[in-house]
Order: structure tokens, then C-alpha cells, then sequence
């Protein structure tokens, strides 16, 4: 598919960052690869139960008990259970592009790539919840739809292969 092929329609699904939460993509901390923390092995896929980082380069993996006061970190290109760095972020200076994953991420580029996008009405208690209301403003605004989407691309490029897998320390 083409980068700038631009969607017809895009309807917010009113998904919140807890819908994207059961498989999050890190920096590893002992090699720097790509590690991925889930629900511990057992466990249920609740924002608050236990969850596991596992990296399939170095074998690491560690167990952790969330609770709210963990959850709820002030950086958004960290992991909310381990707070380590998100394995796909883009971007510099104050225009930084995150996901938490590949599906995350594709709902974002739904969303930029569409030339109409709609909101339905929000229910009471529920203003400003979803991961869309939340978008910085210029990922939001249409006239930096292409720089958004070449972003994503170099994001995707990371699944596909086409980048290295390795990051240096920050």
C-alpha cells in the first residue's frame, strides 16, 4: 500500500491506550533489542495484572505487579508497567511519534491517512478517553499528514526487516 494513499473515512472507534496494552514493544535493557511486555504467563489481561518482560534475543525476562501508582507515568515513550523506552518511537525535538505496537500503531495511520474524520459523540465521563482525542495536535492536523505518515513508515520499516533491530544506549 502506498504511504500517501489517503482513506476515504476514518470513525473513531473510541479505543483508549488500554485497549493496546497486551503486548507492548520495548528497548531491552540488557541487550537493546526489541523485548515485548504481556500479561504474565497465567495471568489475566487486566490493565493492572501482573505482566512479563521478555526479550527473545537475550533470553531476559522478569515479572512485575502493577499497581496504580506505577501505571500512571508522566512519559509517554515509556512502557507504563517498566517504564522502559518504547521500541517504536519516531521523531524529534517536540514532534515525536510512539506506539505501543504494531495495531497501535496502524490505528494511528487509519486515522491520519483518512481525508474525513469523524468522532462520534462522546458519553458522559467519557471526554477526551480515546487514543485519538489524545494525538498531539500535529499529528491531528491534516496539513502534516505526509511527514506523519513517512514516520509510520520508518516504524513499519522495523517489522518489515528493513531497519536494524538493534538500538544504541540513549
Amino acid at each position: 500500500m502506498d504511504m500517501m494513499k489517503v482513506q476515504d473515512r476514518f470513525t473513531d472507534q473510541k479505543l483508549t491506550i488500554a485497549d493496546f496494552v497486551d503486548e507492548i514493544l520495548v528497548v531491552c535493557p540488557q541487550c537493546r533489542a526489541c523485548a515485548s511486555v504481556r500479561p504474565a504467563p497465567g495471568g489475566e489481561k487486566e490493565l493492572l495484572s501482573p505482566r512479563r518482560l521478555a526479550c527473545l534475543h537475550c533470553g531476559l525476562a522478569k515479572d512485575i505487579e502493577p499497581n496504580a501508582a506505577t501505571f500512571w507515568g508522566d512519559d509517554a515513550c515509556l512502557d507504563c508497567y517498566f517504564g522502559l523506552p518504547l521500541w517504536l518511537v519516531a521523531g524529534q525535538g517536540e514532534r515525536i511519534l510512539w506506539a505501543y505496537n504494531f495495531a497501535h500503531l496502524a490505528y494511528i495511520e487509519s486515522f491520519v491517512a483518512a481525508a474525513h474524520r469523524m468522532r462520534r459523540l462522546d458519553e458522559p465521563g467519557c471526554l477526551n478517553r480515546s487514543v485519538i482525542s489524545r494525538l498531539p495536535r500535529w499529528i491531528k492536523k491534516a496539513g502534516n499528514r505526509k511527514q506523519v505518515l513517512t514516520l509510520i513508515q520508518e516504524l513499519k520499516e522495523v517489522s518489515a526487516g528493513k531497519r536494524s533491530c538493534e538500538r544504541k544506549p540513549l
